[in-house]
């Protein structure tokens, strides 16, 4: 027996059915005839990090203790993300898995049947002692340790809230630099940023060439590149490795490109990313490339 279970956030049954019955949805629709269509409760209050905890556990917030995507410590009041919780260890801060409810996964391994979730919220860091392939989803953090926050390479003075800008400076004729910053390491007097060197030779209005890390990427107007791969170098020894991809946004008068957040490279992760570590460079090798 082989179950597929196809999650998506923000679902509303009502637009579903609409879209259905005029025959916009004709794979669900199928789905939906073949095995039985019903509405479900959403949970109190109805956010995604409750929402698919609860449908992972089949515990309510009182059961799994996830009630909103910001909580306070009790002993501080200090807020923190409620999917992604810390706790100070004798090796520094370390990610803990934000609720130790089981879940059916575990409950269908146990039973015998193999289990995977793939990028399931709230799964992060993964437990390599659980004996269910996992992928988590939304609360992995970027390699900076947070929840993942772009960058925007432009030539124009610009000021965004939630995203990292770094301007562009000119180095020619159609040709501009800067300095990507990636993950932080501790240093004398405080965490020290590592960056990478990176060029954007704009070819014409709609096409470019980015250099970054010894590698060339060409990007198009308003298409992601391909998946690319980044080394930052922490010591003599040690190498931080990301993967992120590019959006040219424009390439005439402003020049603007948006770089995903600095992503954990699922071959090189210093954390616990996936259950089982092998799972997901098996996934890399067999599949190819994949944002985490």
């Amino acid at each position: 027996m082989k179950t597929l279970i196809l999650g998506f956030d923000s679902f509303d049954p009502n637009i579903f059915e609409e879209l259905a019955g005029k025959n916009q949805l004709p794979n669900l629709e199928k789905f939906s005839r073949q095995g039985g269509y019903s509405k479900l409760e959403v949970s109190s209050p109805p956010q995604t990090e409750v929402s698919w905890t609860s449908i992972a556990t089949g515990v309510d917030p009182g059961g799994h203790g996830i009630f909103d995507f910001v909580h306070r410590d009790p002993a501080t009041y200090a807020p923190y993300v409620s999917i992604l919780p810390m706790r100070k260890s004798a090796v520094g801060d370390q990610f803990v898995p934000p609720y130790t409810a089981k879940t059916f996964f575990e409950e269908a391994s146990a039973m015998g049947y193999p289990a995977t979730a793939l990028w399931w919220p709230a799964m992060f860091p993964a437990r390599p002692a659980l004996p269910v392939n996992t992928l988590p989803g939304l609360g992995t953090p970027d390699i900076r340790g947070q929840l993942g926050v772009g960058t925007l390479l432009t030539s124009d003075k610009e000021s965004l809230q939630k995203t990292t800008v770094v301007k562009l400076t000119a180095a020619g004729k159609d040709c501009f630099t800067a300095i990507l910053p990636g993950p932080q390491t501790p240093g004398r007097e405080g965490p020290q940023t590592i960056s990478l060197p990176i060029k954007i030779d704009v070819i014409d209005k709609k096409n470019a060439r980015i250099t970054i890390d010894k590698q060339q990427v060409e990007v198009h107007l308003g298409e992601w590149s391909d998946i690319v791969e980044l080394r930052f170098k922490a010591g003599m020894l040690f190498n931080i490795y990301a993967i992120t991809r590019f959006i040219a946004v424009s390439l005439q008068d402003t020049v603007r490109v948006y770089a995903l957040p600095l992503q954990i490279h699922p071959l090189h992760s210093t954390w616990h990313y996936s259950s089982s570590n092998s799972f997901s460079k098996k996934l890399w090798k067999d599949v190819g490339p994949y944002l985490t």
